[in-house]
């Protein structure tokens, strides 16, 4: 039975047009919202008083609005539930896809119509070896005799002459019998330690010296 106290009124509704054809249909939608806060109880009961009305009730559809997953600039947002109230905004905190490094901290508004907020806050960034693609959404590791140095933007790039790699490589491995010294940027070829001197002719000599070419 109904209870005023338990019970709180949502809004009284009415048939929008009266004394129609007995064989005339109308169907008439309305819709209300009803905040729930996560301070409130935990569920909620809905009850329809019919006090008498020419009318039938054909259907009732519960439901909440949400703002969907999304992936953006390498972060990831999980389906957040709106706010109580007509224009709050709820921040949804985000996590970055694999293989990408979070720089500052991540968040993005839920507006109250399920849809999200301009541009989220915070950056994430591919690690070395792995290259992002054009929508934000993945990092890929490089592929076999490729490498990325470097974390960040910017496209996985062929391995130098006589250097390898397995794929998501942050640097080349140089063939056997080939070098590259650690203080090399990785972009520079491996090359073969040099012979032994050819016919060595001598210039000049001294005591102490002795130029050869």
């Amino acid at each position: 039975s109904w209870d005023a106290i338990t019970y709180n009124k949502v809004d009284k509704i009415a048939a929008d047009k009266l004394f129609l054809d007995y064989n005339q249909k109308e169907f008439n939608t309305e819709t209300r919202q009803i905040a729930l806060t996560p301070q409130g109880p935990r569920g909620v009961y809905f009850a329809i008083q019919d006090e008498g009305a020419c009318v039938t009730l054909v259907r009732v559809r519960v439901y909440y609005i949400t703002c969907p997953n999304i992936t953006k600039n390498f972060a990831f947002f999980g389906e957040t539930p709106t706010g109580d109230k007509t224009y709050s905004l709820v921040e949804k905190k985000g996590v970055c896809v694999e293989h990408a490094t979070q720089k500052t901290m991540l968040s993005y508004p839920c507006r109250n119509d399920g849809v999200w907020f301009h541009d989220p806050k915070g950056e994430c960034v591919c690690n070395p070896g792995y290259e992002g693609d054009k929508a934000g959404a993945m990092c890929t590791a490089c592929a076999s005799d490729q490498y990325k140095w470097s974390e960040g933007e910017g496209p996985c790039q062929a391995c130098p002459a006589y250097s390898y790699s397995n794929g998501g490589a942050a640097e080349c491995t140089c063939q056997q019998s080939y070098f590259r010294s650690p203080k090399d940027q990785k972009s520079i070829a491996c090359t073969q330690t040099p012979s032994a001197p050819l016919n060595p002719i001598i210039e000049a000599q001294s005591s102490t010296y002795v130029t050869l070419t």
